[in-house]
């Protein structure tokens, strides 16, 4: 029998191992050179929709200053684990009720953050509140999944792995065209 969970609670536990075909060192570098020729005004970086904060870490290791904010607990406390001195918050797009103002230089949304945003109105809700959190000339960085993607390397696919003696897991997906939506289970 299955059971419903808030999303990401139950993954948190075997997440870098589900994700761990993703080079964040890689991300953290390019994400720096973007900073770079773009002219960020500074180091200091939020990172939305932060996961366990394993891009916090790597971006750190390139002397950048970086907290995340994410809606899961569970995840969070891997951040927190991962990366003692930085901060990490319970919070989450469009809203961003517990981000406190910092002046970010930059704020990140990787990793198919943004995709939860299902329509126009929370997606420039969500944008104009980053806006609100970033030093003038400041950076709003972002990726999203294109419905090509979707199309091409999610339209029914089932993914099984068995991780260690306790985890397993398996994830079936869909895309549907006529709603232009991708379904994961």
């Amino acid at each position: 029998m299955r059971k419903k969970s808030i999303p990401y609670e139950q993954l948190a536990i075997i997440y870098n191992q589900v994700m761990r075909h993703v080079n964040y060192s890689h991300w953290a570098r390019y994400i720096a050179a973007v900073m770079q020729k773009q002219g960020a005004p500074g180091e200091k970086i939020l990172d939305i929709g932060c996961g366990t904060g394993e891009f916090v870490h790597e971006i750190g290791n390139l002397g950048f200053s970086a907290d995340g904010c994410d809606p899961s607990a569970s995840m969070l406390k891997n951040a927190q684990l991962k990366n003692p001195t930085r901060k990490f918050w319970l919070d989450q797009l469009p809203e961003l009720i517990h981000t406190q103002p910092q002046n970010y230089a930059t704020i990140t949304c990787l990793y198919d953050t943004m995709n939860y945003l299902q329509s126009i109105p929370v997606l420039l809700q969500a944008v104009q509140r980053v806006y609100e959190f970033l030093l003038p000339e400041g950076l709003f960085i972002f990726d999203v999944v294109s419905e090509e993607f979707c199309r091409n390397y999610f339209h029914e696919v089932d993914e099984k792995e068995i991780l260690d003696t306790k985890y397993a897991y398996v994830r079936e997906s869909y895309y549907n065209k006529a709603k232009s939506e991708q379904i994961n289970q």
